[in-house]
């Protein structure tokens, strides 16, 4: 069944049990060179993120390039140092984990990368890949490792002759196959995904995107997976996350976003998406102004407002929440909250997420 073919409540009965939680995550970067003008600035890539995802559940994140998706994904899996914030793995607090406890939680949380090829050591054997993690946590040796690499291969649709190749003998698809069969090897419970078919061919991608969803489904998988192909993630996700310059600005079912996303952004992005059925007539294209602002220098209130055809005057001096518009549909936008068919609870101006902005 497709992601986007799931009922509310059915999407709300796998959010029950929360695996990963984050709470006001911030990350920001020092500037580097350009000078006096620039001296002692950050660069605020992720600026306040809430975010839960469930035991067994799929949330797609997308936006534009540089919104800081890949930056977020990162945080999670603590690659990157937070300037605020915290993060919760199956009820325990993994903010200020050390490198040990790293090396530990890593049996339960991996990455795939967008370059399958970058990410593969072209002098080891695919065999050797795979193993080189079941070795290092001394969970198989000998006979019971080669049938496990064997079994993982077998797992991704690739044939056992597979583990005595070098990875040049593959191709883009093959290799991603080899880059998610090496991150299943220790049976994680969370997979962030990072643009994992961003680099395929479009009938490449449909494969490995098949192919995700069905280990995410046989083996219970909870996972992030961050793309800006909004098509592939409306196949694969439970729920989706709009992300735009380091905030959540739409989160919600696949099912509710696909079919009323409430966010200008999110349906500027929508009506830019390409349709396949040329039977199917496109709803009238919106074109955004200008450019994203600078993440140096970000404008005050909502971040969007000085793209949006329907900013108001406290666009520009408050930042809008996070809040339940309507039953699984979460929007940050004021004009949103005032269409809400749920009451949307007041709060102190110039906040989002209770973390001062």
């Amino acid at each position: 069944m497709s992601r986007a073919a799931l009922s509310e409540q059915e999407a709300a009965d796998r959010t029950e049990s929360v695996l990963v939680r984050a709470r006001g995550l911030k990350v920001e970067y020092p500037v580097r060179g350009g000078g006096r003008k620039h001296r002692g600035r950050t660069v605020s890539a992720v600026a306040g993120v809430d975010l839960e995802i469930g035991e067994g559940e799929t949330v797609g994140l997308v936006g534009e390039s540089g919104c800081g998706k890949t930056t977020l994904g990162r945080a999670l899996i603590g690659r990157v140092p937070l300037t605020g914030g915290t993060i919760e793995f199956d009820g325990k607090d993994i903010t200020n984990a050390s490198r040990k406890q790293w090396r530990e939680l890593n049996r339960d949380i991996q990455f795939v990368f967008q370059d399958p090829y970058a990410s593969l050591n072209p002098r080891r054997t695919v065999g050797q890949t795979i193993a080189e993690p079941l070795q290092t946590h001394g969970i198989a040796s000998g006979k019971e490792l080669q049938a496990r690499v064997t079994e993982l291969l077998d797992m991704v649709r690739l044939p056992q002759s597979a583990a005595a190749r070098y990875p040049y003998a593959f191709s883009g698809g093959q290799r991603q196959r080899i880059v998610i069969a090496r991150a299943l090897a220790l049976q994680p419970r969370f997979i962030v995904a990072d643009e994992p078919v961003s680099a395929l061919d479009v009938s490449i991608q449909a494969q490995v995107i098949g192919l995700l969803e069905d280990l995410q489904r046989d083996l219970g998988l909870s996972s992030l997976f961050i793309a800006h192909n909004l098509a592939a993630v409306r196949h694969i996700a439970d729920r989706v996350a709009v992300m735009y310059l380091g905030r959540v600005v739409e989160l919600a079912t696949s099912a509710s976003l696909y079919s009323a996303p409430r966010h200008p952004y999110t349906q500027a992005l929508l009506s830019a998406a390409p349709i396949p059925d040329p039977s199917v007539q496109r709803p009238g294209r919106i074109i955004l102004a200008g450019d994203p602002p600078s993440p140096v220098d970000p404008p005050a209130g909502c971040r969007f407002h000085t793209r949006c055809p329907l900013a108001v005057d406290r666009c520009r001096t408050e930042v809008p929440p996070l809040a339940t518009i309507a039953e699984g549909h979460q929007v940050a936008c004021w004009v949103a909250h005032a269409q809400a068919t749920i009451p949307v609870p007041a709060v102190p101006p110039k906040t989002v997420h209770g973390v001062p902005a």
